[in-house]
């Protein structure tokens, strides 16, 4: 947003916000004072109401009128004449054309109705509008406040005023109501009023604002452009510092010298990192004795040349230290390739790699190496051992097996010749051979027991038959 446009706002602003404030107020406050009188001369209607019913009251306890009768005359009085089952509401105590009074019973059954006596307010399809008539059906003392309504030929739905109150003698709920927009017709006129000279405000500003920002804008406008040459590198633009304006002449003065200060400074700049880049680029190049000369530098490009030259020289020694990394990586790859060329291929396992010939994290490495090789080799030995007793165990359990299939169930199996699991599968085939053992001879007992048995039996004769 340019300067002139935005003086001008701000002095739109200042002459117009208040005169909105001050309309709006005055409508506001205008507007509430017509509604509290318009609640107050409904409220002063419905005492009338209430009189009224008090005197035909009186009328029915005389005997003089009943019951009936007597809210026939009030309905008439107070809603207008009854035609054709309709009242003219204009004939009435309402308020304006809108405003009208009803009365209904606990029951929620309309007495007094401009065009719905004998109805019930339970018959309203529209939930808001029923809602609203049982606030009236249970008022019993005097009430007021504003709602929401619309006829049933009607979409949109208004504002009104109510005030209710209850007559106990005839269960009467009366209520009197009109619309707020009737009764605050009065404050358009002054609305109307108000818009038109904020309009009027508005024109009247604009021009003003507009001449006025004009003039105090300018000598801005001057110094934006010239700073924008500034900004845009153009160095050698001053500020005319010719102003009517005592403090435009003091900023200009202070532009003038920052610009003169900051030209100076960025050509010692320039000079410093010509020199900086020289440096950079041998570096680049592998030149690492390559260093900055600070007597040419001054203030902080001095102490940027004095870090530069430290951090060359930190870059000098870790490249010495990888290059010693890379000769004893190397080194230790050739011994590790020659050892475990001959562990894996030639399967030479008591091979070793020479640590003394390492150093560093390469040494231990190696010791490593060494350390797996070692139980490799253990490993070996105790597989060896561990077959050559499986081969000595299976032989055993065979030469048994073969004896006892032949049927020398005295064949043992040496157990002191195994050890560990085999030892106890040893055991274990002992003890099946010693029960195979058991149950022979115990059959050949049986066997000779049976015969034995057979030879001691008599025979009996057999007995013939007398002719």
């Amino acid at each position: 947003m340019r300067l002139r446009t935005l003086f001008g706002l701000a002095l739109m602003l200042f002459a117009l916000v208040p005169l909105m404030a001050v309309g709006f107020f005055s409508y506001q406050k205008s507007y509430d004072e017509t509604l509290e009188l318009c609640e107050r001369d409904l409220e002063e209607r419905m005492d009338f109401c209430l009189s009224t019913c008090e005197f035909y009251n009186e009328a029915v306890e005389r005997g003089e009128l009943t019951k009936q009768e007597a809210v026939a005359k009030i309905a008439t009085l107070l809603s207008g004449p009854l035609q054709d089952g309709t009242r003219d509401i204009k004939k009435g105590l309402g308020k304006g054309e809108t405003g009208y009074i009803t009365g209904m019973d606990s029951e929620g059954t309309w007495v007094i109705h401009p065009y719905r006596e004998g109805q019930s307010i339970y018959d309203l399809k529209d939930v808001e509008l029923r809602k609203n008539w049982e606030k009236t059906m249970n008022a019993e003392n005097r009430e007021g406040y504003e709602y929401k309504w619309k006829n049933p030929d009607e979409k949109n739905y208004y504002l009104k005023v109510k005030v209710l109150d209850y007559f106990e003698p005839f269960d009467l709920h009366l209520s009197i109501s009109m619309t707020v927009a009737e009764f605050t017709l009065s404050l358009e006129s002054m609305k109307k009023v108000i818009m038109g000279s904020i309009i009027v405000a508005v024109a009247v500003g604009v021009v003003a604002s507009l001449v006025a920002a004009q003039r105090i804008s300018k000598p801005f406008t001057d110094l934006s452009a010239a700073s924008s040459k500034i900004i845009k590198g153009d160095l050698g633009v001053r500020i005319d510092t010719k102003s009517r304006v005592e403090e435009l002449r003091w900023l200009g003065g202070d532009i003038n010298r920052v610009v003169g200060a900051l030209q100076e400074k960025i050509e010692g700049h320039r000079k410093s990192l010509s020199l900086l880049s020289e440096v950079l680029g041998k570096v680049a190049l592998g030149e690492l004795s390559a260093r900055v000369n600070l007597k040419e530098l001054k203030g902080e490009t001095s102490f940027l040349g004095d870090t530069l030259n430290s951090i060359i020289s930190l870059l000098e020694y870790d490249t010495e230290e990888i290059k010693k990394e890379e000769r004893e990586f190397s080194q230790a790859m050739d011994i590790y390739k020659d050892a475990l060329y001959k562990i894996v291929q030639e399967k030479d396992l008591s091979v070793r790699i020479d640590v003394n010939r390492l150093g560093g994290k390469h040494k231990i490495v190696g010791e490593d190496i060494n350390h797996m090789v070692d139980s490799l080799q253990e490993t070996i030995k105790k597989v060896e051992k561990r077959e050559e007793e499986l081969r000595q165990a299976i032989g055993l359990y065979s030469e048994v097996l073969g004896r006892v299939v032949t049927g020398n169930t005295t064949a043992r199996v040496d157990t002191k010749l195994l050890s560990g699991e085999l030892q106890l599968i040893g055991d274990t085939f002992n003890s099946i051979i010693e029960s195979l053992e058991y149950y022979a001879k115990k059959t050949e007992e049986d066997k000779s027991k049976t015969k034995g048995e057979k030879k001691q039996k008599p025979k009996q004769k057999s007995k013939g038959l007398r002719v």
